[in-house]
C-alpha cells in the first residue's frame, strides 16, 4: 500500500498563500523553489513521518502563457486557496503502471523534475500521474525522490497530519480505484467532491478543505 508523500495547497499568490497559512496556524511555510516550464512556485512545511504540505502558487517570473502541463492553469482557475490534490509515494512506477492498464487508467510517466532552491542547489524526483482520468485531481499522483533527501526532513515542521479524506459522488467507484492502485487514502461518499485534513499546530487543530 502507497502512503501519503505531501498534500497540495494551491494559493493564487504564494506571499500572500503564505501569509495566510502562518494565520490559519502559526506556522510558517518557507519558499522552496521555483518549477521551470511549469508556471509554478511552492513553499513547504513538514508534518514529519515522511510527509509534508506543499503551498504551490503560479510563479509571476515565468511565462504562464507557454506553460504546459502542471497544475498552474488548475490553480488561476480556482477563487480562492484549498486543497488541489495530494501525492503518494513510489519507488515502482512500473508496478503502477500495470495496475493502471488494469483500471483502463490513463497512465503517463515517470517523467524526470527538477527545481532550484533558494541555496542554489537543485533537487530532483521523477512523478506519475493520471491526466485524462474521469476522477480528475482526486486520484494522485505519484513522486519517487530517488537519492534526493525527502522535503519532509529538510524544511521546518510544527505541523501534524491527524486524518486526510477524499470526498466523492462516486465513492465506490473511487474507492476501488484507490485499492488497485494501492491509494492508502479513506474515501467517503458526498453529494460534491472534495477533499479534508485535520491538521495539528501547536495546541490547536485546524481543518484544511477543497
Amino acid at each position: 500500500m502507497l502512503t501519503i508523500d505531501h498534500l497540495l495547497w494551491a494559493v493564487p499568490d504564494l506571499r500572500a498563500g503564505i501569509d495566510f497559512f502562518e494565520e490559519l496556524t502559526g506556522v510558517r511555510p518557507v519558499e522552496g523553489g521555483s518549477h521551470p516550464g511549469k508556471g509554478t512556485r511552492n513553499a513547504l512545511l513538514s508534518f514529519g513521518d515522511g510527509r509534508y504540505i506543499e503551498l504551490l502558487g503560479p510563479d509571476p517570473e515565468q511565462d504562464l502563457a507557454t506553460v504546459s502541463g502542471g497544475f498552474v492553469k488548475d490553480i488561476m482557475a480556482r477563487p480562492g486557496p484549498g486543497l488541489l490534490t495530494f501525492a503518494m509515494h513510489c519507488t515502482d512506477m512500473n508496478a503502477l503502471a500495470a495496475a493502471a492498464a488494469s483500471a483502463d487508467l490513463p497512465f503517463q510517466g515517470p517523467f524526470d523534475s527538477s527545481r532550484a532552491q533558494p541555496d542554489g542547489t537543485k533537487i530532483h524526483w521523477t512523478l506519475s500521474h493520471t491526466t485524462g482520468s474521469a476522477f480528475g485531481l482526486y486520484l494522485p499522483f505519484y513522486i519517487d525522490w530517488l537519492d534526493t533527501k525527502h522535503p519532509s526532513v529538510t524544511v521546518p515542521g510544527g505541523l501534524e497530519l491527524l486524518d486526510f479524506e477524499v470526498v466523492h459522488p462516486q465513492a465506490t467507484e473511487l474507492r476501488t480505484l484507490y485499492e488497485t492502485l494501492g491509494v492508502g487514502v479513506r474515501v467517503r461518499r458526498g453529494d460534491r467532491p472534495g477533499m479534508r485534513a485535520l491538521i495539528k499546530a501547536g495546541g490547536t487543530e485546524v481543518v484544511l478543505s477543497s
